[in-house]
């Protein structure tokens, strides 16, 4: 039992400056409440070594076994009760030029002649490096298509951009 509490309390350490400070460095984007799903925080803790065993169960086991969590839940989404130095995502009239991100194989010829749609969201995550877009788009299809963004064509089509941390924005029309 012991060792479960050292774990878990390093492991709230971590959720909480995840979700309460810098979820862009694990390619996360909250909503304007400062939730995101609890499976994308399951997917992107997975990806860090030491962190695989971090599973939906394991968080639930939190909320049930330890009292006054710095985190919440509210169904399937998660958060900080502590939120005030999240990133701002405000909007950024002059992004960078390029952006990347990664969409579904299957959802690729659609976008090539349509355009790029969220991936389940009413918003486009795009990562200010190649790194992060391949990570981001693996968690939803290991065979995932990298996008450039090309953002002042973006913008000359009136699409707005919202920084969302140092190395994440998102966009929609």
């Amino acid at each position: 039992m012991e060792k479960y509490q050292r774990d878990a309390q390093r492991v709230l350490k971590l959720l909480t400056y995840i979700l309460g400070r810098h979820p862009d460095e694990f390619g996360l984007v909250p909503d304007e409440n400062g939730y995101v799903k609890t499976k994308d925080l399951v997917k992107a803790l997975a990806e860090e070594n030491g962190l695989k065993h971090i599973r939906q169960k394991y968080i639930d086991t939190l909320f049930v076994t330890i009292p006054d969590l710095p985190i919440e839940r509210e169904g399937h989404l998660i958060r900080s009760r502590r939120r005030e130095k999240l990133p701002e995502q405000a909007p950024i009239p002059n992004p960078p030029p390029l952006l990347f991100t990664c969409v579904r194989r299957r959802a690729y010829p659609v976008v090539y002649k349509n355009g790029i749609n969220g991936m389940g969201v009413p918003r486009v995550i795009l990562a200010t490096d190649e790194q992060m877009a391949k990570r981001i788009g693996k968690r939803y299809d290991h065979q995932a298509v990298f996008l450039t963004v090309h953002t002042k064509q973006c913008l000359a089509r009136k699409v707005v951009f919202y920084g969302a941390g140092d190395r994440l924005f998102w966009a929609n029309d």
